[in-house]
């Protein structure tokens, strides 16, 4: 058994208040970062592939920012149901189909495709 002095048991001490600091710190970082600009620039979320459909009357127009809103179920790649809502500047056309790629709850990209190239099991999931 190993007997620390009173000068070691100092160090310790300001050791972990200093860890215990930093830690705080970086939490502060990480979570300021998730409440400005939400999950975009947050490093363990992942970005992921979902395609969804725009039908007739899909969009919901707001008449103080003249935009529509879009709430409708999504379908990735493997077959899994997910969540997507989004604002348009303009109407989208209706029977439209989006690959989308996301980044939690942002939309990095979005791309019109046709209906031959998404895989069967998506648009049947989305029917």
């Amino acid at each position: 058994m190993m007997i620390l002095s009173r000068k070691d048991v100092s160090k310790l001490k300001r050791l972990f208040k200093f860890l215990f600091m930093s830690s705080c710190v970086i939490a502060v970082i990480f979570g300021s970062t998730y409440v400005i600009f939400g999950d975009r620039y947050l490093p363990w979320v992942k970005k992921e592939i979902v395609y969804i459909g725009i039908h007739a009357d899909d969009g919901i127009q707001q008449a103080t920012t003249n935009h529509y809103y879009y709430e409708t179920n999504g379908v990735t790649p493997q077959g899994k149901k997910r969540l997507v809502t989004f604002k348009s500047p303009q109407k989208m056309t209706k029977d439209v189909y989006l690959k989308l790629v996301l980044k939690g709850n942002y939309i990095v990209s979005s791309v019109v495709v046709e209906q031959r190239a998404m895989p069967n099991k998506v648009f049947n999931r989305l029917q």
